[in-house]
């Protein structure tokens, strides 16, 4: 099995221990990370979920005042439209 050591990821689980800083798979030498995205979910290496909430809370911030920048553009144009 060959193992394409730029594209492949290694985040190691556990509750409490020693990080393990290098994997060797099929002799390829892999840095272990401490978390990664996988399927749309960030899972880090005690498999809590608060980088996942936070990035999200980020990314909604975000698109809120980009809609709030588009929603004051079409008001300003529009006297008739209230906003509740």
């Amino acid at each position: 099995m060959k193992v394409n050591a730029d594209k492949t990821e290694v985040v190691v689980f556990f509750k409490k221990g020693k990080i393990q800083e290098e994997i060797e798979i099929a002799s390829a030498v892999i840095s272990s990370k401490l978390s990664m995205k996988a399927l749309g979910i960030l899972l880090d290496q005690n498999l809590s979920w608060k980088e996942y909430i936070e990035n999200n809370i980020k990314m909604s911030a975000w698109k809120l005042v980009v809609l709030r920048r588009i929603l004051s553009a079409t008001i300003s144009s529009n006297p008739h439209i209230a906003i509740f």
